[in-house]
């Protein structure tokens, strides 16, 4: 079964979160919460972004 991310299993950090590894959850979550997008859905920052050129 391949998740929202394009895996096998979730990459969220937040393992603690009661929706970690149900995309359909957590999508739907922050459809109704926009402040943040989930883990999975959101930009890719930090050094490998530098070096992406």
């Amino acid at each position: 079964m391949l998740l929202e991310n394009g895996l096998e299993n979730c990459n969220c950090k937040k393992e603690a979160c009661p929706r970690h590894g149900k995309c359909k959850e957590c999508v739907e979550y922050h459809t109704v919460n926009p402040k943040y997008l989930p883990y999975c859905k959101r930009e890719k920052t930090g050094l490998r972004k530098l070096f992406k050129s």
